[in-house]
């Protein structure tokens, strides 16, 4: 663009001078052509600049979360926790201790030490909904603490971040061109040429046939004067700049949206892909599932049943109770099972239940066994629960919004698959409650084997798969949140930012069309309206603002469609629940890993 313009206003600016030095040739002196040609250049290129900035503002706006100042609790020399002293943000280190009160923003990311309340997460990880936080818990800087009061231990202050991860992640996702984009600019790149045979064609033509076909009081007795004009309005009226911004602008937009809604979307090219996938493979665990057990029962004994036990043969045991036994012993273990009675008991409040010293034994296959207030625990397999007079339940959860994800994926025309590790029975029941078909159940795949589908997949097919415990950092898309709907949210954002980039490349296409045999007189003849050079550049600054305006519309055309997703969904995301007993409502198959 800039050669463009720089010929044209040169160009303008020397025909007038010759025509102010030399009067007897007869040209037309126009300095006021140049002048307001550069001053429009600048006035689209500031509006411009003003839109780039607007498109940045999502990745601004994450930056913007993090609090200036955090509340550290100030350590004595006994090391015990003292008062707290505000301080800025910038200044927290691994290891320190900051208090977070009701309504407060998380200043860094760390863990949990004391108090239990609900953060809202939803400014990063696209979650609607806040999540439960315990000691133990890890929170991310610039969540939102809802009620509760919290320590928080540091472990990653200032730009190491999640938030500065995200940033860094997108704006690495900025710079990678989309493959049209490669296209686009090899086309910008001949077209600059183009446009100028162009005008040396117009300069040709009208100097040389604009006598006879245009009246004196056209070209005021000098064709050449108006044919250095209509060829200085050529040069400045093609935009190259609208076909260079349409891909990348689109894929800014395209891509700081996304990281407020908790997409991560690597780059134009992956936009470019994803938005044209027909097959989705999905992995079973911990994708269409939660990916670890849960407590979903506790059936304890009546007062006065057989037991088997003298000790208990009168003991009424509660629910609350025997939960609260059951996760003092597996509070000793790291079986997925005894983490999922611990965070059971925690769910409902229970006491922790400690275990006598030296109690503690764990046989393999069966489970473990403690003694806790006197009371002789076993918790493990069914014949030892049985045994002791107490059963419980122990499931997989399907994710509540699986079965939505896979109709609303079928009704676009994609193809869904599910692989899986487990047995034939039980990767069908999970297919079979989601709404996958049989025949596209892959089963007792093991991890190298469902790298190879995803490699041999079906010629002519654009496959993409969806799992847990791959790498961010080799990942193509990243989904924050905990909803495995986002899928759909990302497979919707790709597919209007493609659609923003095709219209603008239409826009600058048509354009350019259009605007060029105007600018080189077409209409001359028929109507006498001929393009000025001023008009020229003001119109050329348009299209390009006409560009970012599209783009930046994208925010608001995918708001509109994420309310009608959301409509739909939301009630099916609405799980989180503190009580054991909401948990019973919730789908679930048997999980079947023995310890």
């Amino acid at each position: 663009m800039n050669t463009l313009v720089g010929l044209g206003a040169l160009s303008s600016f020397t025909v007038s001078s010759f025509a102010a030095l030399l009067p007897e040739l007869g040209w037309k002196a126009f300095f006021e052509e140049p002048i307001m040609l550069i001053a429009f250049v600048l006035l689209g290129r500031n509006l411009e600049q003003r839109a780039k900035i607007k498109a940045t503002s999502d990745m601004t706006g994450l930056l913007s979360i993090l609090p200036p100042k955090a509340r550290l609790l100030v350590k004595s020399e006994a090391t015990v926790v003292g008062p707290t002293v505000e301080v800025p943000t910038s200044s927290l280190s691994v290891g320190d201790q900051v208090l977070v009160l009701p309504g407060d923003q998380i200043p860094a990311d760390g863990i949990v030490r004391a108090g239990r309340s609900t953060i809202d997460e939803s400014s990063f990880t696209g979650e609607p909904l806040p999540v439960t936080k315990l000691p133990g818990s890890q929170v991310a800087a610039g969540s939102i603490n809802l009620n509760g009061t919290l320590t928080i231990e540091v472990r990653r202050p200032g730009g190491e971040t999640a938030i500065g991860d995200i940033v860094r992640l997108v704006e690495e996702a900025q710079s990678r061109e989309a493959p049209v984009q490669r296209l686009v600019d090899k086309v910008s790149g001949q077209f600059t040429y183009g446009v100028m045979a162009v005008s040396a064609a117009t300069f040709t033509f009208w100097s040389l046939f604009g006598p006879r076909i245009l009246p004196a009081t056209l070209y005021q007795g000098s064709a050449v004067s108006l044919a250095l004009q209509l060829a200085c309005s050529v040069l400045v009226v093609a935009c190259p700049c609208a076909l260079g911004l349409a891909t990348p602008t689109a894929v800014l937009v395209g891509t700081s949206l996304g990281a407020t809604k908790g997409l991560l979307l690597r780059g134009g090219s992956i936009l470019e892909k994803f938005s044209m996938v027909n097959t989705i493979v999905f992995d079973k665990t911990g994708t269409l599932t939660i990916g670890r057990p849960v407590v979903t029962k506790v059936e304890a004994p009546a007062c006065g049943q057989n037991t088997g036990s003298q000790q208990n043969a009168y003991h009424a045991w509660s629910e609350v109770e025997v939960l609260r036994l059951a996760a003092g012993v597996e509070s000793n273990t790291l079986h997925p099972v005894g983490k999922a009675i611990v965070e059971a008991a925690r769910a409902v409040n229970c006491h922790d239940a400690k275990v006598a010293d030296g109690t503690f034994l764990e046989e393999p296959g069966s489970g473990a066994t403690a003694t806790i207030e006197n009371k002789k625990v076993s918790v493990g397999t069914l014949e030892w629960v049985i045994r002791n007079g107490v059963t419980g339940d122990i499931y997989q959860e399907i994710r509540e919004d699986a079965s939505h994800v896979v109709e609303s994926l079928s009704k676009q025309g994609i193809d869904v698959y599910m692989l899986s590790g487990d047995i034939r029975s039980t990767a069908e029941y999970v297919a079979s409650v989601v709404g996958i078909p049989k025949e596209k159940v892959l089963s007792g795949v093991k991890p190298d084997e469902k790298k190879k589908f995803i490699d041999c997949a079906p010629e002519g097919s654009d496959c993409c798969s969806y799992g847990v415990g791959a790498a961010s950092e080799v990942s193509s898309i990243v989904l924050m949140g905990n909803r495995l709907s986002q899928l759909l949210d990302a497979l919707e954002l790709s597919r209007m930012t493609m659609k923003t980039v095709k219209q603008n490349l239409w826009w600058a296409f048509i354009y350019n069309i259009v605007g060029i045999p105007i600018a080189a007189g077409f209409l001359l003849p028929v109507s006498g309206t001929m393009l000025t050079p001023s008009i020229a550049g003001a119109l050329m600054g348009l299209s390009s603002i006409g560009v970012m305006t599209n783009s930046l519309l994208l925010r608001f055309r995918f708001s509109s469609k994420e309310k009608q997703i959301y409509g739909v969904s939301t009630n099916m995301n609405n799980h989180t629940n503190s009580n054991l007993g909401d948990r019973k409502s919730k789908i679930k198959y048997p999980y079947s890993d023995a310890r």
